[in-house]
């Protein structure tokens, strides 16, 4: 009896396991485990905006970020408890690691406390980070307004207008300089200047011809405590600039003439951009200068040059022409001339 009993229970086991085995999947269940929050919220007021940015962990798939703005004479001491039930959702960040938020000041100074959570693919939420509290400066400059990109032989010339307010509309404007950005195809954003532009122009000597810039200039305003604020950008000024200039004449031309040759000698242009010079003659020094023969087709890249097609008896006269990488050709140098004995 007792025998047939347990028989009976292990054939009811047997077959329960059998059952769940023979049964359908159920889908994974997503960890259980919750994304780390990160160490803190970077950030810092450009004109009217908070750039925010932080550090991605692995497998987030958004971030969300929260804001909560009180009055600047409210006793600073947020807790996160606080900011849970306080903060607002701004902005839900999809596979970037920074926002940037605009601000639209009112007559009261505030205080802005920032915090994002993180988010996995299975809808997961973070705990909030650590806050990020800042009180934005409402007098910041506006951007000024750039006018034109001037191109000449060895700079480029920045020019703009300053503003005339700050982003909170009051003015004069706090503006204590300028700094003046160029980006380059390929290349990273530059600033041009070591310390603010006093001027409301900028000369830019490294550059070079037929390659396409974008300028931008940003105002720099002073806080209450001495520290430098930028403004928003300026609208951008793209340019190409073309090299129309010619070189300056070659100068110090000399002749001398020996058997069956007369040779040319004269100083180096100092443009860089010089590939080399073309030589000129005639045997009447009232021809006019177009008409006179070029004695080279190339250009000749030393700074002399030997003519053998000449004539003993003869008397022949001498200008030289330098000429750029771009093709552009200098005026003609003073004329020389030599009598082959």
């Amino acid at each position: 009896m007792h025998s047939t009993f347990i028989k009976a229970n292990l054939v009811f086991i047997f077959l329960a396991l059998f059952n769940f085995a023979c049964g359908k999947r159920l889908p994974p269940m997503p960890p259980s485990s919750r994304v780390s929050p990160p160490v803190k919220v970077a950030g810092f007021q450009r004109g009217s905006n908070l750039i925010l940015s932080w550090q991605l962990p692995p497998g987030t798939s958004r971030t969300d970020v929260y804001r909560f703005v009180e009055s600047s004479t409210a006793s600073p001491g947020v807790t996160k408890e606080d900011f849970s039930a306080r903060s607002i959702l701004i902005a839900s960040v999809l596979g970037d690691a920074s926002y940037s938020d605009r601000l639209e000041f009112a007559d009261q100074p505030v205080r802005v406390y920032y915090a994002v959570r993180f988010v996995n693919e299975f809808g997961q939420k973070s705990d909030f980070s650590e806050f990020l509290v800042i009180q934005p400066v409402p007098n910041v400059s506006l951007p000024p307004s750039l006018l034109s990109v001037d191109v000449s032989q060895d700079k480029l010339t920045v020019k703009w207008k300053e503003p005339n307010e700050n982003v909170d509309g009051s003015s004069p404007p706090n503006v204590r300089g300028y700094n003046v950005y160029r980006v380059e195809k390929g290349s990273e954003l530059k600033k041009l200047n070591s310390s603010p532009v006093s001027s409301d122009s900028f000369d830019d000597f490294f550059f070079e011809f037929g390659v396409s810039y974008k300028y931008f200039v940003r105002s720099v305003s002073l806080d209450k405590d001495g520290n430098f604020i930028e403004s928003d950008d300026s609208n951008i000024f793209e340019v190409v600039p073309k090299d129309v200039f010619p070189p300056s004449r070659p100068e110090g031309l000399s002749v001398a003439a020996s058997p069956g040759a007369i040779s040319i000698f004269f100083a180096a242009s100092p443009e860089k951009d010089v590939v080399g010079y073309f030589v000129f003659r005639s045997e009447d020094p009232n021809l006019p200068l177009l008409q006179w023969q070029k004695l080279n087709v190339e250009p000749s890249e030393i700074t002399a040059f030997s003519d053998r097609n000449v004539q003993s008896g003869k008397t022949y006269y001498y200008f030289v022409r330098a000429v750029d990488k771009f093709g552009n050709l200098s005026e003609p140098s003073e004329v020389v001339a030599e009598t082959l004995p």
